[in-house]
């Protein structure tokens, strides 16, 4: 696993300000914006379960994500994050850091779309209960994602449906594997 970035701050109590939407799309297009990635798995079946996106802003298939609010550790923010997309609310030690990913998408998912988007995400695994499971698939944010659309999908399954790059490469790095040869090979 990657080592955790560091965070320093000389106070805690930064303010977020909240953005009209055209200053909001200004802002998203014009710099590299930081969110939280956070991926349901299941160790046992080295599975991950992405949801479907229905707005168009991300690939179809992915992990649950958000910003981050000024002055947020990243723990609180994903865990926010987390909360907000399935309506569950995990403790912070439950999140494990997986790693860094950095994704320039070409669409946004508000007005307007053209715009783009850079994102730096804190990437993290997350295995959840049966129950929590069920809360989760029943809570998926509606005006992101499709209802009850959670998936479970095995290595073979992503690769073969064309999913994002990053998404095999996370995969990968919560369930390592030796392949013969280059692995890049295989994510293409």
């Amino acid at each position: 696993m990657d080592p955790k970035p560091a965070l320093f701050t000389d106070h805690t109590d930064t303010q977020t300000v909240f953005l009209s939407e055209a200053d909001h799309a200004k802002a998203d297009s014009a710099y590299c914006m930081v969110g939280a990635l956070i991926v349901i798995v299941d160790r046992q079946k080295k599975t991950v379960y992405l949801a479907q996106n229905k707005d168009g802003s991300l690939p179809n298939w992915y992990g649950l994500t958000g910003r981050f609010f000024a002055g947020e550790s990243e723990e609180t923010a994903a865990q926010r994050i987390f909360r907000s997309n399935t309506t569950v609310n995990l403790p912070v030690d439950r999140l494990e850091f997986i790693g860094m990913n950095r994704c320039i998408w070409s669409r946004r998912r508000k007005e307007p779309q053209d715009l783009g988007r850079d994102r730096l995400y804190f990437t993290y695994a997350v295995e959840l209960t049966t129950e929590e499971m069920k809360k989760a698939q029943l809570g998926l944010k509606p005006r992101k994602y499709e209802r009850r659309s959670l998936r479970e999908l095995t290595w073979d399954q992503m690769h073969d449906a064309g999913l994002h790059e990053s998404m095999l490469i996370f995969h990968r790095r919560v369930f390592p594997v030796s392949f013969p040869g280059n692995l890049s090979r295989r994510l293409t």
